[in-house]
Formats: C-alpha cells, sequence, structure tokens
C-alpha cells in the first residue's frame, strides 16, 4: 500500500520560513511539530529542527554554528598587538588568546608592568597604568636627618610612617616653636612660622 504524498506546505508558511532565514529541507508536519530546515545564510547552511509556533513568534532564529571557525593567531600576530598595546612578552605566545600571557610592560622603569592575563583582555582595551617607582622606606635616622634639614628637631622617634604626625621642635634660636607634623608635609614645604612658641601646632 503506498503512501500518500505529504502536501506541500501553504505559501504563507514558506515566506514566514524565509523571513526567519531559513528553506525546508524536509516535508512539512504542520505547524506543531518539528520541522526539518536549513540555515539561509550562505556561510552557514546548518540543518535545523524547528516547530513553526516560536518561528512565529520571533524566536529560535540560526545562530550561525556552522560558520567556519576563525584562523588561529600566531606568535608573531600575537606579539605585534602586545607591542601596540605596550607590552612586550616574557615567554612564548601560549597559543590561545584565552589563555594567561606572561607578560611586562614596555615603559623603561615601570615598577607594575608584569602581569598575567590573556590576548583577550588585551584588545578589550587593558593598558599599563604606570604606577609611580615606590620611595624605598625610611629609616628612623634618614627621617630625623630629613626633619632636622627642615629646621625642625624631632621630639619623639619616628612614628614609623611618613604621613604620622610627629612631634618636633623648631630650631630657629629665638622661637623654639613646638610643631605637630608629618614627614610628608615637611616633603611638601612645609615649615615653621617661628610663633607662638608654646603651643603645639600642625
Amino acid at each position: 500500500m503506498s503512501t500518500p504524498p505529504t502536501p506541500a506546505p501553504p505559501q504563507d508558511v514558506l515566506a514566514e520560513l524565509k523571513n526567519a532565514g531559513y528553506e525546508p529541507a524536509g516535508p512539512f508536519p504542520g505547524a506543531s511539530r518539528p520541522w526539518n530546515v536549513r540555515c539561509l545564510d550562505p556561510a552557514c547552511g546548518a540543518p535545523r529542527r524547528v516547530v513553526l509556533s516560536p518561528i512565529r513568534a520571533g524566536k529560535r532564529r540560526c545562530r550561525h554554528r556552522a560558520r567556519p571557525p576563525r584562523p588561529p593567531v600566531t606568535h608573531d600576530q600575537a606579539v605585534k598587538e602586545l607591542k601596540a598595546a605596550g607590552f612586550r612578552h616574557l615567554e612564548p605566545y601560549p597559543g590561545n588568546v584565552t589563555v594567561l600571557w606572561h607578560i611586562v610592560c614596555a615603559r623603561p622603569g615601570c615598577p607594575g608592568g608584569e602581569r598575567n592575563i590573556p590576548l583577550t583582555e588585551i584588545r578589550r582595551g587593558t593598558r599599563c597604568a604606570h604606577r609611580p617607582k615606590p620611595r624605598p622606606r625610611v629609616t628612623p635616622q634618614a627621617a630625623a636627618e630629613e626633619m632636622r634639614r627642615a629646621g625642625l628637631e624631632p621630639c619623639d622617634p619616628y612614628p614609623g610612617t611618613v604621613t604620622a604626625a610627629w612631634r618636633s621642635r623648631c630650631t630657629q634660636p629665638g622661637c623654639r616653636r613646638r610643631r605637630l607634623t608629618s614627614l610628608a608635609a615637611v616633603r611638601h614645604g612645609v615649615r615653621c612660622g617661628h610663633q607662638h612658641p608654646d603651643q603645639w601646632t600642625a
């Protein structure tokens, strides 16, 4: 007994399918059953199984998963991108743009330039902030000497940081004003005004 021929889909159904980016790849099973179709994108052509009702709702569009993959990035290409972003490599390119790569800022003297980031982060705009080179830790002797050069004699031991308040006294003859200031403030030019010798002033 022969199977009756499957009726062709109505023209309006074919138009809906085409507007969604597909063409028939099998008989039309009805609006509520999966239909074998093919993506119309010349670079894709992926086979899909879709139901007409989600197509009508604007869903189930092809994501072109069959599109040919991008060619891999070579070591020379990756190094060229790295150089354009202001970095140089400390190890060979790992072969994948998403794998961590040991690189360093190409700016001479930049102390915070070494890092491990993938090439994808470079492509998103990651750049070195060029942090200033930190000053060496100040010894108590060196801190006291800085204060004395500014005309202030420390009254207490060095507090340990340049930003902490430090009691001192002006060494100017006839003043001896007492001060409560930090070494950082002294470095920024704070000096004694030679007045009010009996008050602690900042």
